[in-house]
């Protein structure tokens, strides 16, 4: 699970043209830490209907500025990502 992708910055410029590969594709589109507390929620819900040692959950997030793919405090969410992993964990 991830908060969003798009290394589209980090790619030549074709142009119109975008091959279909990285970096182009995929692009995660309508990021917002409300979602992401829910796929973390449901994340965590899943994890739980497995036997004690078995419940994992793993969250992706690099630190990846250009990418949008990182949990950190920002000017666009605040908190919000940080949060949606607390909320998302304790199912609130």
């Amino acid at each position: 699970m991830s908060p969003g992708w798009d290394a589209s910055p980090r790619g030549a410029d074709f142009g119109a043209a975008r091959p279909n590969k990285y970096p182009w594709w995929p692009i995660v589109t309508g990021e917002h830490p409300d979602r992401f507390r829910e796929a973390v929620a449901g994340a965590v819900a899943y994890a739980r209907g497995n036997p004690a040692g078995e419940q994992l959950v793993l969250v992706s997030s690099l630190n990846e500025w250009s990418e949008g793919h990182y949990l950190e405090p920002d000017t666009r969410f605040g908190l919000g990502w940080i949060e949606a992993v607390r909320d998302g964990r304790s199912g609130t």
